[in-house]
């Protein structure tokens, strides 16, 4: 009877070594996600792979104001279309998609 209270103690011990580490690296795992860590300010510029979901976000305007300096309509599909598929697909430099969109931008902000 003794030697089975001992191995209880042992298994005990072990599954809350376990839990501990299994805690551990679950809160490093939320605190070290760049998701929650969004950033202070948007990033220079538009890029290719950014949608126009990102930049409504990352600029902090409502996604109208990028859907329609995009001319964009919502079809139901929920296919997100990059910035650079957007470009080459009206055979256009991806420049003056994102000056379109930092023209409707700085007329949102100078709006509100």
């Amino acid at each position: 009877m003794r030697n089975t209270r001992f191995q209880n103690r042992k298994l005990m011990v072990a599954f809350v070594l376990a839990l501990a580490l299994v805690v551990f690296f679950a809160v490093r795992l939320v605190r070290d996600t760049p998701f929650w860590h969004l950033p202070d300010k948007p990033p220079d510029r538009i890029e290719p792979w950014m949608t126009p979901r990102f930049i409504s976000h990352a600029w902090d305007v409502p996604p109208d104001v990028v859907a329609q300096a995009l001319q964009l309509e919502h079809d139901g599909t929920g296919r997100r279309v990059t910035m650079g598929e957007l470009a080459e697909s009206r055979g256009i430099p991806l420049e003056d998609l994102a000056a379109a969109v930092a023209q409707a931008i700085a007329a949102f902000r100078a709006g509100q």
